[in-house]
This record gives C-alpha cells, sequence and structure tokens, in this order.
C-alpha cells in the first residue's frame, strides 16, 4: 500500500433493529422523508434543504449508517 493511498473505508452492515426504527420514523415524517433518497440522505448523513427545514439533521437517526454505501442504504428504502 502506496503511502498516498486512502484507506479503504469501514463498511457496516444495516441492524436490523435500527432499519426498523428507522422505517417508523420514516412514516412518522412521511411529509419530509417521502421519497427512497430523501430517506437514504437522511440515514446516511448527508444535508438537504428539506432535512434542514425539516429540522431532521439535529435527530439521533440522522447519519447513523454513514458507513454504509449510499447505494446500498438507497436500495434498501425503494423497498419500504
Amino acid at each position: 500500500r502506496g503511502k498516498n493511498e486512502i484507506p479503504a473505508r469501514q463498511q457496516r452492515e444495516i441492524d436490523a433493529g435500527l432499519w426498523r426504527e428507522a422505517a417508523e420514523f420514516s412514516r412518522e415524517k412521511r411529509e419530509i422523508l417521502a421519497t427512497p433518497r430523501l430517506f437514504a440522505r437522511f440515514l446516511c448523513g448527508v444535508t438537504s434543504p428539506r432535512l434542514s427545514r425539516g429540522k431532521l439533521t439535529g435527530h439521533n437517526l440522522f447519519g447513523c449508517l454513514d458507513s454504509v454505501p449510499f447505494g446500498e442504504v438507497l436500495a434498501r428504502a425503494g423497498q419500504e
């Protein structure tokens, strides 16, 4: 490994209990988390004007899946 090489990101599995909690929260906030993309952004900790206006960036679930690739979270969010 070269000295300028970026280390691989430590990847995490999506915990089933955490996902259930997040899915329930998304149903409560469906007016804000209206699309799978917004839900995935919320879980991965990617801000957006809509999430900020809804004051969701301070919630304890915001960014809870930041170590999981966005595409994986988005794919799972699309199944909800």
